[in-house]
């Protein structure tokens, strides 16, 4: 049988709190009671047991039930110095399972019901004062544990939560930058096995040099992903140039490119990369155009990069890699707009 629920935030603390009741019966023994106090003694223990357990398995709504039965335990056995446990009990209790605010004055009720009790039967001070100093004391001690205990587990959910969210957006980086690596290369291997095809029924040597560049370009690729997947994810914005400047050879697109001479963050230069590989390869992808500029300029702490076609236009859907690149350029405290009344044309604006 289950005692206690199994994600009861307390943990063993309420096995612990059972302790002190093993008085009761110990005092009944030193004292060698009568029958009628041992019977008193096990029928209280008999109702406590059941009322202690059930505090930590109704819902919330419903706790005060058991509450007030072992607080009515309390004031039925006050009679009994060695009794006023209860009263401990119910104080513990309420600094366990409720809130501080409802603790709090659920304490400042318990302590006034002993008070009111006291003075009714004109208990004697050395009964009703240490009762209601061990209420505090109690009752205090278990809401501040709780509470601490609360404070962590929020804690601990949240980390937990902050480490699910950082996968997330590891895996989305990595199947962001595999997207830009291999997008762009894959589709410069598909059009030069295209022209190799056209060619090789006229020119031999043309097509010689399309498969040679075809092996070429598959063992960069195989490079590429090899440094990404080490996390050295480009190869200089130079070298990404070159690669946009044979792919729009290749795809016989002629373009303008008016890359500005600065020195850039590891980190923008990095991002740059990928965003100039992802706009090339959409270009040659989708537009079906006949020219492509692209521009890098610094304007006071901004950068300002675009990359524009003069190709069939609009566009409808944004991809994978438009959704990627934007991705990378929020990350940067960016922006990226989009003009598809003239061919396409993405501009991005990223801080120096």
């Amino acid at each position: 049988m289950v005692l206690l629920p199994k994600n009861t935030i307390q943990g063993w603390i309420p096995y612990l709190c059972l302790l002190p009741v093993a008085v009761l019966p110990l005092d009944a023994y030193l004292r060698s009671s009568s029958p009628e106090y041992w019977l008193m003694v096990g029928g209280s223990l008999l109702l406590f047991f059941p009322l202690y357990f059930s505090v930590f398995w109704l819902d919330r709504q419903f706790t005060w039930l058991p509450l007030l039965g072992i607080l009515g335990l309390g004031m039925l056995t006050t009679i009994v110095p060695i009794m006023c446990v209860y009263f401990a009990y119910v104080a513990s209790l309420v600094g366990l399972v409720l809130n501080r605010r409802m603790a709090t004055l659920s304490l400042v009720g318990i302590v006034a019901v002993i008070g009111l009790e006291s003075w009714v039967f004109g208990l004697d001070i050395g009964l009703w004062a240490p009762t209601i100093i061990m209420v505090i004391v109690f009752g205090g001690f278990c809401l501040h544990t709780t509470e601490t205990l609360r404070a962590n587990s929020q804690l601990r959910i949240k980390q937990e939560e902050i480490q699910r969210l950082a996968t997330i957006a590891e895996r989305e980086r990595i199947a962001r930058d595999l997207h830009d690596v291999l997008g762009h290369t894959l589709s410069l291997t598909i059009l030069k096995s295209k022209l190799a095809k056209k060619l090789i029924k006229t020119t031999e040597t043309d097509a010689v040099k399309e498969l040679e560049d075809i092996e070429s370009i598959s063992r960069e690729a195989l490079q590429q992903v090899r440094a990404t997947i080490q996390g050295y994810r480009t190869v200089g914005l130079t070298g990404e140039v070159e690669n946009a400047k044979r792919a729009l050879e290749a795809a016989g697109i002629a373009f303008d490119l008016q890359i500005d001479d600065f020195t850039l963050n590891p980190r923008i230069e990095s991002a740059l990369t990928m965003l100039l590989r992802e706009s090339i390869t959409n270009v040659i992808r989708h537009a079906d155009a006949k020219h492509c500029d692209v521009k890098l300029s610094r304007i006071n702490k901004r950068l300002l990069f675009s990359v524009s076609d003069d190709g069939n236009g609009a566009v409808r859907k944004e991809g994978s890699g438009i959704c990627g690149m934007r991705e990378r350029v929020n990350e940067l405290g960016g922006q990226l707009s989009i003009d598809d009344r003239r061919g396409v044309q993405i501009n991005i604006s990223l801080p120096a």
